[in-house]
């Protein structure tokens, strides 16, 4: 059981995959919506796309740092995300 049990904490920790890529993207799609200074960016064309690329990528390092960190606290320790229970 410890076996099967250590290869799914493994799949865990690879399971960010794309995820926070996308999330990123979808942030910065958002906030260049409602932010002036990156909507005048994307206006710019292919250098202002580029810079906005650029800021995506750093926010998925962000987010993937954050949701790892997340995941090693509950490979730490899963019984204490698992939340009220009645």
């Amino acid at each position: 059981m410890n076996m099967f049990s250590a290869v799914r904490y493994q799949d865990d920790v690879f399971s960010l995959g794309i995820m926070p890529y996308i999330s990123s993207s979808i942030i910065m799609q958002l906030l260049t919506a409602v932010i002036p200074a990156l909507e005048k960016l994307a206006k710019q064309g292919q250098a202002g796309y580029q810079k906005i690329n650029q800021y995506t990528r750093y926010g998925t390092l962000v987010l993937a740092l954050i949701q790892s960190y997340f995941i090693a606290l509950w490979l730490e320790s899963p019984t204490s995300f698992q939340g009220c229970r009645s």
